[in-house]
């Protein structure tokens, strides 16, 4: 790469062979070239840590986001009110659950409304071959090329 990228300044940026992947920070949508916020800072929803000492105002003030010490975002695949939710997210394959809906966001190479589902990179032509002595070969969450024929140096498949 010549270190620059189309993504979106809210997206993170991944080097990957020869190319690079865009994928827009939790809180925003879109394909990672073009991010748009699905939350405005309002309607985040914040775990209040129960303090036995604090009063109801801190509720409050947390669910603003008018953040103190004792409050913090959802963790451990959580959401909603209080965190008392759980994400019904495959966290082996999936980044993050959105703290307020709960929705999940697949890791590449994974779709399906809680990230179970693989996608077929063959199929989905995302991966191709170069020769037609070759042939793409989906597996969990990726895909590669094989010789057709036999032989283990793509260079150098048998031909029939």
């Amino acid at each position: 790469m010549d270190g620059t990228s189309s993504c979106a300044t809210t997206a993170i940026c991944t080097d990957t062979i020869g190319n690079y992947e865009c994928r827009c920070s939790i809180g925003y949508r879109g394909n990672g070239h073009e991010c748009t916020g699905i939350l405005n800072m309002y309607n985040h929803i914040y775990r209040f840590e129960k303090y036995k000492y604090l009063n109801i105002s801190l509720r409050i003030c947390c669910r603003l986001l008018k953040i103190s010490p004792f409050c913090v975002a959802c963790e451990d695949f959580t959401f909603g009110e209080q965190c008392s939710q759980p994400c019904n997210c495959d966290q082996q394959h999936t980044v993050h659950c959105n703290s307020v809906s709960g929705m999940c966001s697949c890791k590449m190479g994974w779709e399906g409304i809680d990230c179970s589902k693989d996608v077929d990179e063959c199929k989905e032509g995302s991966i191709t071959c170069e020769t037609d002595l070759q042939i793409c070969v989906n597996t969990p969450g990726s895909a590669h090329c094989e010789c057709r024929y036999g032989g283990v140096n793509l260079n150098r498949c048998i031909r029939k």
